[in-house]
């Protein structure tokens, strides 16, 4: 009886003892593929860059105020916004990795407040690296 508890106790430490040193292995693979490639987040330096621009009525040719701009870095899914003062200005900064390419959406949330506008969607890419700023000026279609 001793025996078959003993046998039955060596069974189930050296069992326990192979998981353990398979879970070693694979945590010693997962640091050696990080040594060797590095981790994901060190890939790419972050940048910065001013995007700015106008936005006017594309029938009166008038600045619109009030209009919201979202930018969705699209490497990194990071959002910056921007809203367009009384000239239809807007200025604000964007931190990128990669190619810096960005969705950026012109959206007229005051409703009526300065008349209607359809909303728009554009991509940009940042060509120049070294760019310190992106101009984009806009034309909204007013809603009749």
């Amino acid at each position: 009886m001793i025996k078959k508890i003993l046998k039955v106790n060596l069974i189930f430490k050296s069992r326990a003892l192979k998981f353990v040193l398979r879970a070693l292995g694979l945590c010693s693979a997962c640091f050696l593929i990080e040594a060797c490639y590095g981790s994901p987040q060190s890939e790419a330096p972050q940048k910065n860059i001013t995007l700015k621009g106008n936005v006017q009525s594309n029938d009166s040719l008038k600045p619109i105020p009030g209009i919201k701009i979202k930018a969705t870095e699209l490497e990194n899914n990071n959002i910056f916004f921007g809203v367009t003062d009384s000239n239809g200005n807007y200025a604000f900064s964007a931190d990128y990795s990669g190619n810096g390419s960005f969705l950026m959406q012109y959206i007229d949330e005051d409703g009526i407040a300065n008349g209607a506008f359809q909303n728009k969607d554009s991509n940009i890419i940042i060509n120049d690296q070294n760019a310190t700023e992106n101009v984009v000026n806009l034309k909204l279609k007013r809603i009749p």
